[in-house]
């Protein structure tokens, strides 16, 4: 969200869109304390949810491998589900949403994803190959033992490639983006816990600015009313007067 200064009162204009497309691009007029509250409002919801999520993944590390997957993605999806859900913005959608596949390319809700321009190529990449990981673990009862040291040695190059450029999404530029890839090779779970935290990260900043950019929404058009009410005072109605009988 992007404040500016009102050109008709004191009251800050807001410029509102999201990080991956715009969500709404007309200008919004609320208060000053309005602003101040929405913005508080924001970062406290995106703290308690990261705090929420970082908490549970750091418990779920702490588990046996095939564990970590089947939770981590357990995870994913929920998140993923609410913020479907507040993009869209009717709550009675949501056991429809819930019932599409995460990863499914014709009908799951990283096509939804995609085209609501919530999550992006390389975080939907991501999900999809975390998804077939965990449907290989699930299926099968002696997966239950899975390790990622034993099961990366039985890789080849391309899938060694394939599962680099897969979990690391998260990479600013070159260099770093190299080093995390490296971070798969010697630590393939933590690498892996980092994805997820980025990608609950940014679930978590698409839905609560969705959420808070309805909010603004509506306070806006109170605030725009209140404007166009000072500067276009309503007239009062005239008086109709009697005319005055004649003395005879």
């Amino acid at each position: 969200m992007i404040f500016q200064k009102n050109p008709l009162s004191d009251r800050p204009r807001i410029e509102a869109c999201s990080r991956n497309s715009v969500f709404y691009s007309s200008p919004m007029y609320v208060t000053k304390r309005q602003a101040n509250e929405l913005t508080k409002d924001l970062i406290r919801s995106l703290t308690d949810n990261l705090k929420s999520a970082s908490d549970f993944l750091l418990d779920v590390l702490k588990q046996d491998d095939w564990s970590f997957v089947i939770k981590a993605h357990a995870l994913i999806e929920s998140a993923v589900t609410e913020m479907l859900i507040a993009r869209i913005g009717e709550p009675v959608l949501k056991p429809i949403v819930e019932r599409l596949p995460l990863s499914d390319s014709q009908v799951g809700k990283m096509l939804l994803a995609k085209q609501l321009g919530l999550l992006s190529d390389g975080q939907r990449r991501f999900v999809r190959w975390f998804s077939e990981l965990r449907n290989q673990l699930v299926h099968k009862v002696e997966n239950v033992s899975f390790t990622f040291e034993t099961h990366w040695v039985k890789l080849d190059s391309n899938q060694r490639k394939n599962w680099r450029e897969s979990i690391i999404h998260y990479g600013d530029d070159d260099t770093t983006t190299k080093a995390w890839e490296r971070m798969v090779e010697s630590s393939t779970k933590t690498a892996i816990f980092m994805a997820v935290l980025m990608l609950m990260s940014e679930c978590s900043i698409q839905q609560q600015q969705t959420l808070n950019l309805r909010k603004l929404e509506e306070l806006s058009k109170v605030t725009m009313q209140e404007l166009f009410a000072k500067a276009v005072p309503l007239e009062e109605p005239a008086t109709s007067k009697k005319p005055r009988k004649k003395r005879t």
